[in-house]
């Protein structure tokens, strides 16, 4: 696997395609915790779950994915 450099993940996190992701994820999310409040799900904890893996991957940092302490997972 090439290595990913701080500023390779820097230039994809800025990249026209991950930033129109990242804000359909936040979209959905955001849509998400309003229907939440509104109580309209059948199984609210599924859909809570997906909320906190959306925000998961909207956090996500360089550190996160290619920790040096850590060994890099596929």
């Amino acid at each position: 696997m090439i290595p990913v450099t701080p500023d390779m993940f820097e230039e994809w996190t800025g990249h026209p395609v991950t930033q129109k992701f990242f804000k359909k994820l936040l979209k959905e999310r955001e849509e998400m915790k309003e229907n939440l409040v509104n109580d309209i799900y059948e199984f609210p904890d599924k859909v809570k779950g997906r909320c906190e893996c959306i925000a998961l991957i909207l956090d996500i940092k360089y550190e996160d994915m290619f920790d040096e302490q850590q060994p890099q997972r596929d």
